[in-house]
């Protein structure tokens, strides 16, 4: 069944970034790529997923965005890089 698919993505997906919430403990993630575009199908179970695998910690919010470049990340991440290289003042 589809919605098995969905909810074994969506643990996988809070088991990774559980890893990185353990470690580094980041005010924001943001989420980006075409599986973001229904990121409303999934978010109840990765919100699961993560209150599952992360070490409580009273206070602790999962703060997660989905970005709004739609597929242009890639390049303007580029384009910043290549501007860093040549500008001292970036």
């Amino acid at each position: 069944e589809m919605q098995e698919i969905i909810d074994a993505a969506a643990d996988k997906l809070g088991l990774g970034l559980s890893h990185i919430i353990q470690v580094i403990d980041p005010d924001v993630i943001v989420l980006g790529g075409s599986v973001t575009k229904d990121y409303k199908l999934f978010a109840a179970q990765l919100y699961s997923a993560l209150n599952r695998y992360v070490q409580p910690i009273k206070g602790r919010e999962f703060n997660i965005k989905i970005s709004q470049f739609d597929g242009e990340q890639v390049i303007l991440g580029a384009v910043l890089f290549g501007i860093s290289c040549f500008s001292e003042d970036f």
